[in-house]
């Protein structure tokens, strides 16, 4: 047997390296996630699934308008608003009208789709953007 200590090339490299198992910054620095329980998109839909849509965007102007309450609260005390409770304001702002402008859109479509008046019996009904795979019309020549 070789009793002769190994040579090292880096010895603070190797001394740290030995030491990773009792400094503190290698510990875990969150406890782990709970096993058990529902993540939050099955909480949120526990807590708002049963909402209907009108509820929802009424929930929507509560939460837009206590950011906007909170926004003028932080530029009195501070002289500027929070990135972080802009950015939220924003976001919320933008799902509020993209739902609005749907509902709109939806209303514009119903009213177009009555005026337009019921599809002809045996016709299939037209999607945009999908090519009809039936045969041509008779009389029209293909070119």
């Amino acid at each position: 047997k070789s009793r002769r200590i190994p040579g090292i090339d880096n010895v603070q490299r190797e001394i740290l390296q030995m030491s990773y198992d009792i400094l503190g910054e290698d510990e875990e620095r969150f406890d782990p996630p709970a096993v058990q329980g529902v993540g939050p998109k099955e909480r949120a839909m526990q807590l708002y699934g049963s909402f209907s849509e009108d509820e929802k965007l009424a929930l929507l102007g509560q939460k837009i308008e206590m950011l906007q309450r909170k926004q003028k609260l932080e530029e009195q005390k501070n002289g500027h608003a929070d990135n972080i409770t802009t950015r939220l304001l924003d976001e919320l702002e933008a799902v509020k009208s993209a739902v609005e402008e749907r509902r709109a859109s939806e209303e514009l479509k119903a009213v177009e789709r009555g005026s337009r008046g019921a599809d002809p019996e045996g016709l299939p009904r037209y999607t945009p953007g999908l090519k009809s795979s039936s045969p041509e019309l008779p009389g029209k020549s293909q070119r």
